[in-house]
């Protein structure tokens, strides 16, 4: 629906205005300047002047000049997807895989680093960022990746792997060191957002799946539902491991068991959350062999009426999936900040 051109202090109107350009212009992917006129409400003369300056700064660029339908043909306008980046980084125990997307969250550059045992993690993803920063133009958003529970204020607990980040403000910091717009996302929660997107681009109409990270001696889950990440409102949902099927966690059953029993405690975990969130799909990761997830769903399908089974899915390499969903977190962050701008 088109909005009214607002009217007050010409700086404040014009970066409303560039704003709401933008904008139209990322919801749409192109388009000429009377159809910007009509998506948001801005006068005609108002869209050429700002298009012109837009363009002159390589913020927006043209596409040439489309189909005729009589009379003179019209300019077609896109967003310069080069000039909005998204820097993302994976952090566990031993190293830091980081990679930076555009705004079409194509791959531009990707790599990795050891563990710098003379600094903190802090330190060295500091260093890290600041590095990716000098060397990239344009960066809108960062997103960072961690093997722990991270709060919606971006506060990192239950992180084993590095002792040091337990109850860190880490989002907080980062953003007061680089004055950009952060998100920090637990590990498995970031490879379901990214099964779910690849999935979409691929046509699937799936908006409800769980993931299952299955560790050595552990066990986690990302939800989506409705398209999005169900956190819980303590950034606790999905951290199965905490489970008491038994006397014990799942994490300590788990850690004691061979590959045949710690599938019979698997299926037991998944058809308690089939009955509770009847996902339309189940996406098994980490240490599940093809045997175990044949055994799971084998007994998922024993327990539960077969039409309320959900589609089960064995992933066995996740990177492309989490770099995917911390891209996604990033140009969230970047679309974001261009409706603002």
């Amino acid at each position: 629906m088109a909005r009214k051109e607002m009217t007050g202090k010409p700086a404040v109107l014009k970066e409303v205005n560039i704003g709401l350009i933008k904008d139209a212009l990322l919801r749409m992917g192109n388009a000429t300047r009377v159809e910007l006129c009509r998506e948001t409400g801005i006068s005609q003369p108002t869209i050429n002047v700002l298009i012109k300056e837009l363009t002159e700064k390589e913020i927006v660029c043209s596409l040439g000049a489309g189909d005729s339908i009589g009379g003179r043909r019209a300019e077609i306008y896109t967003l310069n997807r080069k000039r909005n980046h998204s820097i993302v980084i994976a952090a566990d125990q031993s190293s830091f895989r980081y990679c930076v997307f555009d705004l079409a969250l194509n791959r531009e550059m990707e790599g990795a680093c050891a563990r710098k045992t003379e600094m903190t993690y802090t330190e060295q993803l500091t260093e890290l960022l600041g590095t990716l920063l000098a060397q990239t133009d344009d960066v809108t958003a960062i997103a960072i990746g961690v093997p722990g529970a991270v709060s919606s204020t971006g506060q990192i607990f239950a992180i084993p792997q590095i002792p040091e980040w337990e109850q860190f403000e880490l989002q907080s910091y980062l953003e007061e060191q680089f004055d950009l717009d952060i998100v920090v996302e637990n590990d498995i929660n970031a490879v379901a957002i990214g099964y779910l997107k690849a999935e979409q681009n691929a046509g699937s109409s799936v908006k409800d799946l769980i993931y299952f990270y299955v560790g050595e001696k552990g066990l986690g889950a990302g939800i989506m539902i409705g398209g999005k990440l169900h956190c819980g409102c303590n950034s606790f949902a999905g951290e199965v491991g905490y489970m008491q099927v038994s006397q014990d966690s799942i994490e300590l059953q788990l850690s004691k068991m061979c590959d045949e029993e710690r599938g019979k405690l698997l299926a037991k975990v998944i058809t308690n959350m089939i009955c509770v969130l009847d996902p339309q799909q189940i996406v098994l990761g980490g240490r599940v062999t093809e045997r175990m997830a044949e055994q799971i769903g084998k007994a998922c399908q024993e327990s539960l009426p077969l039409k309320r089974m959900p589609v089960f899915t064995r992933i066995l390499d996740s990177s492309d999936y989490y770099f995917g969903g911390l891209g996604t977190l990033g140009q969230e962050l970047s679309n974001h900040r261009i409706r603002l701008q």
